[in-house]
This record gives C-alpha cells, structure tokens and sequence, in this order.
C-alpha cells in the first residue's frame, strides 16, 4: 500500500494564552496562569469585588470578569471562567457542557475511529475518513456512526456538496465519489497519490502529489458527473487546495510559498513567497488564510505580504464569516477574527487536531491517532 505523505507535528514557537484560574471572593482574588505563576490582584487594580460579605461592590473588569448585560451599574456581573452562558467570553454559551477555566467542555460524537484523517460537514452531517478504510457520517448534533462506504486504501481528504461525498483514496491513487441515494462509490479521477480536495460548482478540484512524467505536483479539476481530468496548473509541492469562482489557490510547502492561477488552467502565480511550511488553506472574497510552521497567515487577494493572526505551529483550519478557526500543535482549539486581534481558547486538549469545520454553531475536529475521535464545541 503507497500512503499518502504525512506532515509531522511541530511544536508551537509563538507565544500561549494563559488560563486564569479563579480562588475566592473577597476584598482580593487569585490570578493564575497555565504556567502555575500565580499573583494577588487588589480590587483597585481590577482583581475583584471590594469589601466583604453582603458588602461587596460590584467586579472592576479582568481577565475573569467581565460585563455582558452592559449595566454599568453591577460592575463586570460575570465570572468567565465557570459561567456557563457566558463561558470565556460574553455570549459564549456551552450549552448544557461544563464551563472549566473559561473553556466549554467539549461533546465527543465519535471515538475509536482508527487514525481518523480529515472532516466534511453539510447543513445535515459530519462525514470523515479513516486509516481502516473506512467513510463515516453522523448527524451534526450526535447520533450512530454510519459507514457510507467501506474497502478503502488509506483515504484521506473529503469534501460534500448536495450531491454526494468526495474523498482522495490516497492508497489507491483514485479520487471517488458516492452520490446521495447510491450504494456504491464511483472513481472520478485516476491520479499518482491525490492528497487534498475540494468541490465547488460542478468540479472537484484536487493536488495530485506524484507524477511519473515529471517532478512537479498538480492541482487538477474533474467534473462532478465524472469526465475528463483536466490540469489547472503545477508546482513543486502542491498540497493544500482552495477554490474561489474564478481561481485555484494552493499551498506548496516545496517551494515554501502559496500560489494561485485561473480555474480555467495558467501559469502559477505567487501570492507569498518565504511562508515556512505551508499545508491547509482557505479563502473568502478578500484573502486567503494558511496555516504553517510560524503562525497561521491572512493572505489578502488583492496583494500585501501575509498578516500573521496566529503564532505558532497550525494544524487544521476554518473559516466562517468573521472568524479563522486554528488549531495549534499543543492541542488548543482557537478563534480568531479575520482582520486580527486577541484569539479566543475554545479547547484545550492532549492532541492537535489533524482537521477542522464549522457548522453555523458549532466547531468540530478530528484527533488523528490509534483511536482517534470526532469532537466539537459552541463557537
């Protein structure tokens, strides 16, 4: 069996959010970061309440309280390291999980899916691949598992639109499909080794990473229908592949640099050169968004060098209409918005995520490892 080429973990190099930590109410309270330095706040300096007993003023706003009724009259009202409406951050709610530290305790949909590789949502389900072979979907809110197809070789990425579920059979050198309604999977394109993929319109486009007539990896097109394989272009290293209407975005961790070029086929363009790394992408209608080994980068479409929103190591990434979802290599899940600013902690695990997506509600990702699991939490 040929295996698609894997990235290996590196650590985060950018600097980590603490996580303040809570102790008594009274005339002063216990801040203390994930380092386990610790330190007494006063009320003046915004620590906590002042006085005691059924004196107590109201909470100066810190890092663990903060007003969310916007009535200046009872102070900063919430505690957001165990609210659980307000949980981090205002008008965060954990619906119904624990708020811990200022982190909702996330639901785990599925476990025991070995080596799970990558996620796909549509307004319905979330679908995954695994190592086993295997292609697997769930209702977005939790449910049983359900295997939609079977007796694959190392499939890897997987996209859905309102026809059918696309995966790369990486081991098998095949990209396939399997239209809603049908029982069996259907080869779309025979390719050296595809990696990643995503459809858009009547196209899935994807980066075949072997070719034996030359040393350049493609970004390739095949019609939804089936059809012709066609090449939009090439580079050293193409990896990760976004598409807008009208061009194919990709990175190229060969070349350390991300290029573009016209859906219709051309030659590369370079968007950023000197981006150490890069493996996912995605795009909107003013930038596009990568994540590699320094920090997770906001490319803009119209020209300008990357805009680091995230130091650090990225592993997965999503995009919704204000904010970039990342994971880090230490296990973190976080938000951030689209044009900078402070990043938001929704989770904190043992594991990076080796995928990520979003749902109007929810972020949900995979842990790839012997006994992987799909997760999520509110964003």
């Amino acid at each position: 069996m040929k295996s698609a080429p894997r990235r290996g973990l590196v650590s985060t190099t950018g600097a980590l959010l603490g996580t303040a930590l809570l102790f008594g109410c009274g005339n002063t309270v216990r801040v203390e970061s994930s380092s386990g330095a610790g330190g007494v706040a006063g009320a003046g300096s915004g620590g906590g309440a002042a006085g005691t007993g059924s004196e107590m003023s109201p909470h100066p706003c810190n890092a663990v309280f903060a007003d969310c009724n916007g009535d200046p009259g009872d102070g900063c009202e919430v505690a957001l390291m165990d609210d659980g409406h307000h949980c981090g951050s205002c008008g965060r709610d954990c619906q119904g999980s624990a708020c811990v530290d200022g982190i909702c305790a996330p639901d785990v949909l599925a476990s025991d899916q070995y080596y799970a590789s990558r996620l796909s949502l549509d307004g319905a389900r979330v679908y995954w691949t695994s190592a086993d072979g295997g292609i697997r979907a769930i209702p977005l809110a939790g449910g049983d598992p359900q295997e939609i197809a079977g007796g694959q070789d190392d499939p890897w990425d997987i996209a859905v639109d309102g026809l059918g579920v696309y995966w790369t059979d990486s081991g098998n050198d095949r990209v396939m499909a399997l239209p809603f309604g049908d029982d069996l999977p259907k080869t779309l394109a025979d390719a050296g080794n595809p990696l990643l993929l995503v459809v858009r319109g009547d196209h899935v486009y994807f980066t075949d990473t072997y070719d034996k007539a030359s040393s350049d990896e493609h970004v390739r097109r095949v019609p939804v229908a089936g059809g012709a394989t066609v090449n939009v272009s090439a580079t050293l290293g193409a990896w990760g592949v976004a598409v807008d209407a009208s061009r194919a975005y990709w990175t190229d961790p060969a070349s350390d640099e991300v290029w573009s070029a016209p859906l219709a086929g051309g030659l590369p363009e370079p968007m950023a050169t000197s981006v150490v790394d890069p493996t996912d992408i995605e795009v909107d209608e003013e930038a596009v968004y990568v994540t590699a080994i320094e920090a997770t980068y906001r490319i803009p479409l119209d020209g300008g060098p990357p805009e680091a929103l995230v130091w650090g190591a990225g592993r997965g990434l999503a995009v919704d209409g204000e904010r970039v979802f990342v994971g880090t290599a230490d296990g973190r899940i976080l938000a951030v918005p689209k044009h900078g600013g402070a990043a938001l902690t929704l989770s904190k695990g043992d594991l990076p995520p080796s995928d990520i997506g979003v749902s109007d509600s929810h972020v949900y990702w995979i842990l790839r490892d012997l006994s992987g699991s799909l997760l999520r939490t509110p964003k």
